[in-house]
């Protein structure tokens, strides 16, 4: 058992070191309730609630992907208006390890992880247009899916409802320095 050793808060501190360093002046995480008391050591302060839900593989083949190489100028500007700020950095280094899907309304990030693979962020027009991306994303793959979600996106979780997903766990969004939008 290697929990308690203070191998993750050691590795976290010195990630925000170099944070400071750069002058990154937001850092965000997602806590676990065992977690947040340590981060808030660190500096950190409770944002927003979170919650992982979770959607079972299917039995079918599983597809490639097909991916976008990046998001066009219209993506970035409806995700700037969604989330309230700049992020097309962000977003193109997200895209290096990520399936892009856009369609007109909205695209969708999706990635492999070690137990089962993610989706998000999505950023769409409408609840329809979110809809139509996801599924056509989840429903091309055998891949078991986590989808976290912000517990007061209430198109969202219904979403998840209908799409199959269950509620896994739920987590608190910190967030460390200066408040950001999303």
């Amino acid at each position: 058992e290697w929990r308690g050793r203070g191998f993750a808060r050691n590795l976290l501190a010195t990630a925000l070191a170099r944070a400071d360093q750069l002058g990154i002046a937001t850092v965000k995480l997602d806590a676990t309730e065992q977690g947040q008391p340590v981060y808030e050591k660190m500096g950190f302060r409770g944002e927003q609630p979170v919650e992982r839900w979770f959607r079972e593989g299917s039995s079918q083949t599983a597809e490639q992907a097909t991916s976008e190489k990046s998001l066009s100028h219209a993506s970035l500007c409806l995700d700037s208006q969604a989330f309230g700020a700049e992020r097309s950095r962000l977003l193109h280094e997200l895209g290096k390890r990520s399936a892009i899907s856009s369609r007109t309304g909205g695209y969708l990030f999706s990635r492999p992880g070690r137990v089962s693979d993610y989706i998000g962020p999505c950023v769409a027009k409408n609840r329809e247009a979110a809809q139509r991306l996801i599924e056509a994303r989840i429903n091309n793959s055998s891949a078991s899916w986590f989808w976290d979600v912000i517990s007061q996106n209430r198109d969202a979780i219904s979403l998840a409802q209908e799409l199959g997903f269950k509620p896994q766990r739920h987590l608190l969004r910190m967030v460390r320095g200066k408040e950001l939008p999303g």
